[in-house]
């Protein structure tokens, strides 16, 4: 399991090869009983605990544990799995991925805010659960086949975002305009030429955005847009109201503003829907548990 605080532990299931993704399924998927979606999950989660062990840093965790894969008969059998932390992936980088550099199609760097950026290599089934991750996540803010979506973060730098949205975009049917960060001119000019309907981007960037438009002229609320896709930045308090950026960034535009929130090392990303309730977690790619300071 991946420790990314005190509170929240995210396993993400890697091993999904044998997955079809398509909106269809994953739709489905989500009405089902919580007892159906736990059944569903339950060989994907004994799959990757599989590949884990092909690693060398998990097999010697687990022999370590004496885990025995085959007493995991339950998503609940989680729990008593060994934690891994950042500071592993820092410390043992090459001893989580796979060997065979040939398997290999993208390379992801994180952010490096907490010390030295991570690589993360990315093969083709990593970028197929990556895209549909998105599509998904674009899915439940409303966006449909027939929209055009504003990227306004780099698809450069190894910067896995940016990658992440254009795919999620394509993969749903909808139309990615990759202008990427900075320059509200050039942005503007292309919301007036391109007219998206959504806008991904860092909320203090679209707040300057939206600033630019209203301090040359420019009519925010007879523009195209009517969403705003927000990353990097929180825009909602603990109990999910609007943040002052994000009372700001609502009021300027007059679009819905939706809270995303990802990492790069386990290639999902949580984004709130219309309920404005908190992110979502796809039951396909990951399990959550909630721990305390302790690790119970």
């Amino acid at each position: 399991m991946l420790e990314l605080c005190s509170e929240v532990v995210i396993e993400a299931m890697q091993d999904t090869s044998h997955i079809i993704y398509n909106l269809k399924d994953a739709i489905k998927l989500r009405q089902q009983s919580l007892e159906a979606i736990e059944q569903a999950q339950l060989p994907f989660l004994k799959d990757h605990l599989q590949q884990a062990l092909a690693t060398s840093f998990y097999k010697k965790l687990y022999s370590g544990h004496s885990v025995d894969l085959q007493k995991i008969t339950s998503v609940k059998d989680l729990s008593r799995l060994p934690f891994t932390t950042r500071e592993h992936l820092d410390a043992y980088p090459d001893a989580f991925g796979l060997q065979d550099k040939k398997l290999f199609r993208d390379y992801a760097l994180t952010s490096g805010t907490t010390g030295e950026p991570v690589i993360v290599p990315y093969t083709l089934n990593d970028l197929k659960r990556l895209a549909f991750n998105e599509a998904v996540a674009f899915h439940g803010t409303g966006v449909k086949k027939e929209d055009s979506v504003l990227l306004t973060v780099t698809l450069d730098r190894c910067f896995i975002a940016g990658l992440a949205y254009y795919s999620g975009v394509t993969f749903l049917g909808a139309t990615a305009i990759r202008s990427g960060p900075g320059q509200p001119a050039r942005q503007w000019h292309i919301i007036n030429k391109l007219k998206p309907e959504v806008i991904v981007g860092v909320p203090t960037f679209l707040k300057a955005l939206g600033q630019w438009a209203v301090e040359n002229g420019v009519d925010i609320n007879n523009s195209s847009v009517h969403s705003l896709v927000t990353i990097g930045e929180p825009i909602r308090k603990p109990d999910h109201k609007l943040s002052a950026l994000g009372q700001e960034l609502e009021s300027l535009w007059g679009a819905k503003v939706f809270s995303s929130y990802g990492a790069t090392e386990f290639e999902t990303a949580f984004c709130e829907c219309n309920e404005f309730v908190g992110g979502h977690v796809h039951p396909e790619l990951m399990l959550v548990e909630i721990v305390d300071d302790s690790g119970n």
